[in-house]
């Protein structure tokens, strides 16, 4: 996602190292001009990053990039860059530096757990900003920034999902802001299950729901994953059951088969009577027999 007034400047969420699909609604009055915001569909259980590309005609080469990422309305993790020196800047989690060293939660979908109850004054700020990604880039001046920091240098941490993992220290500086606090360009992410976006007029609604087997594994959440899970399982434990009852039925039938079969009519034996041949049929010497036999019904 671009910003309108920022050009060579790129803002991407991804999962699993893809993009994400934005989907794009209309800008109203109350924009503000340096505000971009698309809605991305929401994977629960995925690990997710925030990604900035910049291209070779980004302006300010003479200052550093700050690159901020909050979540739900909490600031998450900071970034200093060098648009003449980095061209790529992600941030895939927050980071925590304590005594014992400092740890990584990486970022990650959560369902978002919704009640019937009336929101408190105070949160409404907070719930108002639920299920957002917010990204801010504002200028540095390149004094005031030490070389140490540049490049992922951490300046502060919040809560965030996923199980802290070890990572290298990260130092904090602090920022001046002579060009004021307004970031230069804001990016929004509104993160949304696939039927929250039809529920918002974001995708169109299916006219009929496609079955879990057609759909894109991709695209499932992980409930749905679950579901089409235990489906396969049953069908394969049907097929199985099906073939086994095949199985035993044709032995049965075949079992019965040689125990109750008649014999066949055979040639006749020396007392002139025809043998019987296995399966009850007259053998041949016995049907020649039969078809040349003539009957006098003449009267005497």
């Amino acid at each position: 996602m671009r910003a309108e007034i920022l050009p060579y400047a790129n803002v991407v969420v991804r999962v699993d190292g893809r993009k994400l699909k934005e989907y794009h609604i209309e800008r109203s009055g109350d924009d503000a001009p340096n505000t971009a915001t698309a809605y991305v569909e929401a994977k629960f259980g995925a690990h997710f990053s925030v990604d900035l590309e910049l291209g070779n005609y980004f302006p300010h080469k003479e200052d550093h990039l700050k690159f901020s990422v909050s979540m739900d309305g909490i600031n998450v993790r900071v970034i200093i860059l060098t648009p003449g020196r980095h061209r790529h800047g992600s941030i895939n989690g927050a980071i925590n530096t304590t005594a014992a060293g400092s740890t990584l939660r990486r970022f990650a979908f959560a369902d978002l757990v919704k009640t019937d109850e009336v929101a408190k004054v105070p949160g409404k700020k907070t719930l108002s900003t639920l299920g957002e990604i917010k990204v801010e880039l504002s200028r540095c001046p390149s004094a005031s920034i030490p070389e140490k920091a540049l490049k992922g240098r951490a300046l502060g941490s919040h809560k965030v999902l996923g199980i802290p993992e070890k990572c290298k220290d990260k130092s904090r500086v602090d920022l001046e802001y002579p060009y004021g606090r307004s970031p230069i360009a804001t990016y929004i992410f509104r993160y949304r299950t696939h039927s929250d976006l039809e529920n918002e007029g974001i995708l169109k609604r299916s006219l009929s729901p496609v079955p879990l087997e057609d759909r894109d594994p991709d695209t499932l959440i992980l409930e749905e994953g679950r579901e089409l899970a235990r489906r396969n399982k049953a069908e394969r434990e049907r097929s199985v059951a099906v073939k086994k009852e095949d199985q035993r039925l044709k032995r049965a039938r075949s079992s019965n088969s040689t125990a109750s079969s008649p014999s066949e009519p055979g040639p006749p034996n020396d007392d002139g009577e025809m043998k019987i041949a296995k399966g009850g049929r007259l053998g041949k010497r016995a049907r020649r027999a039969a078809e040349s036999e003539v009957i006098d019904l003449s009267a005497d």
